[in-house]
């Protein structure tokens, strides 16, 4: 089993404004990283013949998220990264699936609501669940995901959301 866990989410800025440098920034290491990461454990997966491979989008991946411009690109990637390797080596035995979270209280999120401010109780009340995730939950998401209780999901993006991107 491998997870896929890394990921910055860089400036908020308009697109015409978001600086190229910031943009490749974050398409490097939230994309690129996973790539890098996936090329690696499936030489190995393909080998032993079996495997699952977790990479952790975001809700942003499955929807537009006005200012965010790298961090919206670098998480439909990972989607799109996971759905092309899912169906080139579910033949080997080998799952890759993808959750995608909505805000969870982690240090990124925590950093930024601090610079939103008011734009916090917005995003809450967005969700109709009308709080945010707690890293727990997502976990628990994560390991079901990868047990042997999911055998025959592959090339799956799972929002974990609250309703986030049912509304």
């Amino acid at each position: 089993v491998a997870i896929n866990n890394a990921g910055i989410g860089g400036i908020l800025a308009p697109t015409h404004t978001y600086p190229t440098s910031e943009f490749e920034k974050i398409m490097s290491i939230n994309s690129t990283g996973v790539f890098l990461s996936m090329k690696y454990e499936l030489e190995h997966m393909v080998t032993q013949k079996t495997g699952v491979i977790l990479n952790v989008s975001s809700a942003a991946g499955m929807c537009g998220m006005a200012n965010n411009v790298a961090y919206t690109a670098s998480k439909h990637a990972v989607i799109g990264m996971t759905k092309a390797a899912a169906l080139e080596y579910a033949k080997h035995n080998i799952r890759i699936n993808a959750i995608c979270p909505s805000f969870t209280m982690t240090n990124m999120v925590e950093d930024l609501f601090e610079r939103i401010g008011d734009g916090k109780e917005i995003l809450r009340k967005n969700i109709p669940m009308k709080r945010f995730a707690e890293a727990n939950e997502i976990a628990e998401a994560m390991v079901w995901l990868c047990s042997e209780k999911n055998t025959f999901m592959t090339g799956t993006a799972v929002p974990i959301d609250g309703g986030f991107l049912a509304t």
